[in-house]
């Protein structure tokens, strides 16, 4: 029902009345939203061996997880779409240090639920994440973790444009065979992947859904101070409002908040002092270079106290 449409207008003012009345008494509707991973939880998923390299569901749980905050992907449709071509490795020059050379991963989107690519979004840039390697967090490092994951991807990964696929049960793994079959992994088990992946490492997955990941590399950036726009640019939003809708306050914030406006000083301007004649900050003009003056202006520079005065010009016109 259109509210403009004329037709409809009264059943929207009926509606509107009821909701604003309930609203008063303490009810409103509640709003949904994904589960933000903590350090500690995601501490929990590599100790516990849930995500790590030493075993093919290990290596591809490290793989998603990280995927999900780091590149901020979509929950479902974008992580099931993903294709080995979309990644490419390669060596730059260190931004920090020039001198150094230092791995980076691309990854291109090729199409998502903000960018579905219509003639409305005809102009619209696929999103581009570039994600520097990081040699000091160990097998923790994305650009690791991919590049190890591709090399063990069967070479008809690439043909059938795949990146998820089955793990080859340990016994059937030779020296140089490869960790997958080049068939992707099912479209139920990866829905619920993060679920089953808390639950494994023995933490709660009440609330917990493939979007979390997403709305957890959102709220690291957004805590860590990292600037609207970049995260706009990692996440893929269109919108700062659709961004913010991620963005959750800690309750270190909030307490910081707290003590901000409960804070019982008061606001105490310093007196700015010039250390360099000693005088407070007050310009001493016996320090000034003598500037030969007539007796009349003299005059009337002595009924002006100068000692609050500084960084000034003043003008004098004198008429006989």
């Amino acid at each position: 029902m259109n509210s403009k449409d004329e037709r409809f207008k009264q059943i929207h003012t009926v509606l509107d009345n009821l909701s604003q009345k309930l609203h008063k008494n303490g009810v409103r509707a509640s709003k949904n939203q994904a589960h933000v991973v903590s350090i500690a939880e995601e501490d929990k998923l590599w100790s516990s061996g849930v995500m790590g390299c030493h075993s093919q569901l290990a290596l591809q749980n490290a793989v998603f997880f990280l995927c999900g905050i780091l590149l901020c992907l979509q929950g479902g449709e974008e992580h099931r779409n993903l294709k080995v071509t979309q990644f490419v490795i390669d060596e730059v020059e260190n931004p920090w240090l020039p001198l150094e050379r230092i791995k980076r991963l691309t990854y291109t989107e090729n199409g998502s639920k903000n960018r579905s690519g219509g003639m409305h979004q005809v102009h619209l840039d696929n999103k581009v994440v570039d994600h520097y390697a990081n040699s000091s967090i160990g097998n923790r490092c994305l650009v690791f973790l991919v590049e190890l994951y591709i090399s063990k991807l069967p070479e008809s990964t690439f043909e059938k444009e795949l990146f998820y696929c089955r793990p080859v049960p340990v016994k059937h793994i030779k020296d140089e065979n490869p960790w997958y079959y080049d068939t992707p992994v099912g479209h139920n088990i990866l829905k619920t992947k993060l679920k089953v992946m808390f639950e494994a490492a023995g933490l709660d997955a009440g609330g917990i859904l493939n979007h979390s990941l997403r709305a957890t590399g959102v709220t690291r950036m957004y805590n860590k101070g990292v600037l609207e726009k970049i995260i706009i640019e990692r996440s893929g939003h269109l919108s700062v409002s659709g961004v913010r809708s991620y963005e959750r306050t800690t309750c270190l914030q909030q307490k910081l908040v707290s003590d901000v406006l409960t804070s019982s000083s008061t606001y105490d301007p310093v007196e700015v002092k010039d250390e360099s004649n000693g005088s407070g900050g007050k310009e001493n003009m016996s320090d000034v270079t003598d500037v030969p003056v007539s007796d009349e202006v003299g005059d009337v520079m002595k009924s002006f106290n100068f000692e609050a005065v500084k960084g000034c010009t003043f003008n004098f016109n004198f008429s006989k």
